[in-house]
């Protein structure tokens, strides 16, 4: 009798450890087709380590505020480095200058015979071949490099800034049919009750912040950079696309590239005017009329900016724009400073 005891203990503790086993491996495939019922039929996904269910709106919001500092410090930190840049710079050709002045002086007071001129003129051209010119600090490589990544980080952050405040209204529109789903709720009661559907915090209360994340972007002023001869500006089109151009002081019309257009999504009728621009030797082309509906260039707005449009074999010669192109701005060239001024008023 004890034998059979014992031997019924264990098939009893056996069929307990079956059926434990059976109601943990049916908990796992209730969880299991939970959360795929989440993530395919809802799109959702857990935040990072947390229970709380996000759309990929949400997702994408997170990292365009994350952005923001990263983009602020970046900024910060150029803008530091390159003012330090200019000073330093600054300092030197004032002392070069200095002792040009002096020996320029000293020549002066020679006449045309005197043994000593040689000397004082070859220790001049040494000095003129010496130190960069403020205005001609921009075309640095070091400089024009961190100019350039100024610029882009300058268009992030505001890029950034543009989409949480598209994106936080219609967040908010988002979650109001999944959090009024059955099958949500489901869902989410049989993972536990710690999980919970977003959204994670209160985004509407966030963009109060918002404005001062902006005037980082919203200056009177542009970064500005030289390449060779060549005065180089970046525009910011529709919100959303960077174009780089080259300034010009004539009043020539503003030209784009055909990859500009593109990039754009600009629409040009077949119907459009044309007109014959040169831009190099046995270099014309017939250029399309279209238009930009809006561009920034900083705090500065431009609304209907008429282009024209090379043909693609006109690609390699650039973007260009000049005062016509701004006629209720003034932009002022300070490559001193390494910045275009911008301003309301007429050039």
């Amino acid at each position: 009798m004890v034998r059979y005891a014992r031997a019924g203990y264990w098939v009893l503790l056996a069929l307990g450890l079956c059926l434990g086993g059976s109601a943990s491996a049916l908990r796992s495939q209730e969880v299991s087709s939970s959360e795929m019922t989440l993530a395919r039929d809802f799109q959702l996904s857990r935040l990072n380590n947390t229970n709380i269910w996000i759309t990929s709106r949400e997702a994408r919001l997170r990292d365009d505020w994350q952005a923001l500092p990263q983009h602020r410090e970046a900024i910060a930190a150029l803008d530091a480095a390159l003012a330090e840049r200019v000073e330093q710079n600054a300092s030197q050709w004032a002392t070069l200058e200095q002792r040009r002045a002096q020996l320029r002086t000293a020549l002066a007071a020679l006449s045309p015979a005197d043994k000593q001129r040689r000397a004082l003129e070859e220790q001049l051209k040494i000095l003129d071949r010496q130190g960069i010119a403020p205005s001609r600090l921009s075309d640095q490589p070091d400089v024009r490099a961190k100019l350039i990544e100024l610029t882009n980080h300058r268009h992030q952050l505001w890029l950034a800034a543009r989409a949480i405040r598209r994106n936080t209204p219609e967040l908010m529109r988002e979650y109001e049919p999944l959090a009024a789903s059955a099958a949500v709720q489901a869902a989410l009661g049989q993972l536990g009750s710690g999980h919970k559907l977003g959204p994670a915090r209160d985004y509407v209360a966030d963009l109060k912040k918002l404005p001062d994340w902006e005037r980082v972007f919203l200056t009177d002023w542009i970064p500005l950079y030289q390449q060779g001869e060549r005065t180089r500006l970046t525009l910011l089109a529709e919100e959303s696309t960077p174009l780089t151009f080259t300034w010009t002081s004539s009043p020539e019309p503003t030209l784009i590239t055909a990859g500009m257009a593109e990039a754009l999504g600009l629409e040009i009728s077949s119907q459009a005017q044309t007109q014959l621009v040169t831009l190099a030797p046995q270099r014309t082309y017939a250029a399309r009329q279209a238009v930009i509906p809006f561009a920034r260039l900083g705090a500065a707005e431009v609304r209907e900016l008429e282009v024209w449009v090379l043909p693609p074999e006109g690609e390699d010669l650039g973007a260009r724009i000049g005062p016509a192109a701004f006629p209720n701005l003034r932009l002022q060239p300070q490559p001193e400073r390494l910045r275009f001024l911008t301003s309301t008023g007429k050039q």
